[in-house]
């Protein structure tokens, strides 16, 4: 019974860690998409609000993002980057690069922490599962 409970526990932390994290990714996707076709300088303060938010970053910054990936060569070097990193990649000083830093550290952590959670919940369910099946464990030193 107190097997259960506590993976019944670890399994809705774990749903609730997915969920949070499944429901920002989705914001930030709709928004990618809904604002893909628009001209930037065509959205609305609101709408550019929503956009810098997703990033964790100000209207200013991410304004300062779009005028890099549209007038230097940025636009081809870092064209698979999220505007954090290119943000901290091009910027003139180290103050800068730690504040892009800071934020970039800020959303990983989120990103980590979502999926650890679930990694728990996730051998916690093969274990309740399969009680009797070990783990494979590697063994670094060969055998002779």
């Amino acid at each position: 019974m107190k097997k259960q409970l506590i993976f019944g526990i670890l399994l809705l932390i774990a749903f609730n860690a997915m969920a949070n994290n499944i429901q920002k990714t989705e914001i930030a996707q709709s928004h990618a998409e809904y604002f893909k076709n628009q001209p930037y300088e065509q959205l609305s303060k609101i709408e550019k609000q929503r956009i810098a938010s997703v990033w964790h970053v100000s209207v200013k910054d991410y304004q300062h993002y779009k005028r890099i990936m549209k007038n230097s060569p940025a636009r081809n070097w870092y064209k698979k980057l999220d505007p954090v990193e290119v943000l901290g990649m091009t910027s003139a000083n180290d103050k800068e690069r730690m504040k892009y830093a800071l934020i970039q550290a800020k959303l990983d952590i989120q990103r980590v922490t979502s999926e650890l959670a679930y990694q728990r919940v996730y051998t916690a369910a093969v274990k309740s599962l399969l009680p009797n099946v070990k783990p494979i464990e590697w063994d670094r030193k060969k055998k002779s």
